[in-house]
């Protein structure tokens, strides 16, 4: 049953509203609980990939299919499945420091409205630069 995507191969210049405003505009608006842009601090850009979860292995399989239909590289997550899987491995990441821009952090969603990411459950250590 698995629900999350990695969308690889994004153009350098993607933004977190960009990638929001693509799944939404595709018809995925609500059906999606989690998405995270990883970006390379040093150099200012994303790395070129995303993680976004889906709400049901149905939506993500559909998902997958539009979007690799539409010239996109996506592939199902390796290492991480599931919304709490997702949450577990980044609520306690330097990721996620009151440092570190809202932008560049992982967000989640109920029913298509951003929602507040659970606290972590340690004190979570600054960024190394």
């Amino acid at each position: 049953n698995r629900t999350t995507l990695v969308f690889r191969r994004l153009p350098k210049n993607v933004t977190r509203i960009s990638l929001l405003e693509m799944l939404d505009t595709a018809g995925w608006k609500g059906l999606y609980d989690f998405v995270y842009l990883p970006m390379d601090f040093k150099k200012g850009k994303v790395f070129g990939y995303a993680i976004v979860n889906f709400i049901s292995n149905s939506s993500a399989e559909h998902a997958s299919a539009h979007f690799e239909g539409a010239g996109a590289n996506v592939d199902w997550s390796d290492s991480h499945q599931g919304l709490q899987e997702l949450i577990q491995r980044y609520r306690d990441s330097p990721i996620m420091h009151a440092s570190m821009p809202e932008i560049s952090k992982p967000i989640i969603f109920s029913q298509g409205v951003v929602t507040a990411f659970p606290r972590p459950t340690k004190q979570i250590k600054a960024p190394r630069n």
